[in-house]
C-alpha cells in the first residue's frame, strides 16, 4: 500500500503546484489526511484540525521528489515488473519531476 500512497501524494502535491489550490491528502486505505494550503508565506500543512507547520513551496517540492525517490530507488526492485503499484509509483514520478523547478 505504500507504493499506492506515495503516488497518491505525489499526484495530489502535483496538482497543488501546477494550481496553486488547496489538496488533501487522504492515506491509501486509511483514515489518515494531511491538508497543505498555499499561503502568503508557503505552504500551511495540517492534519484535520492540526497545524503541523508551514513552510516553503520550493522546500516542500524538493525534499517530497528527494525522498520519493530515495524511497523508488530502494524498493521498486523488489517488486515484480507488471506490479501497478509499482507502475503507478514510477509514473507518477515522473510527473512529478516535470513540475518541480
Amino acid at each position: 500500500m505504500i507504493h499506492l500512497a506515495l503516488s497518491l501524494l505525489l499526484d495530489q502535491l502535483a496538482v497543488l503546484r501546477s494550481t496553486g489550490k488547496q489538496v488533501t491528502f487522504v492515506g491509501t486505505d486509511s483514515s489518515f489526511t494531511i491538508r497543505f494550503r498555499p499561503t502568503r508565506r508557503g505552504i500551511a500543512i495540517s492534519s484535520g484540525n492540526t497545524p503541523i507547520g508551514t513552510t516553503r513551496s520550493e522546500k516542500l517540492f524538493a525534499e517530497v521528489l528527494r525522498a520519493a525517490e530515495e524511497f523508488a530507488g530502494a524498493e521498486l526492485h523488489r517488486l515484480p515488473d507488471d506490479d501497478a503499484g509499482g507502475s503507478d509509483l514510477a509514473a507518477s514520478l515522473r510527473r512529478f519531476r516535470t513540475v518541480v523547478p
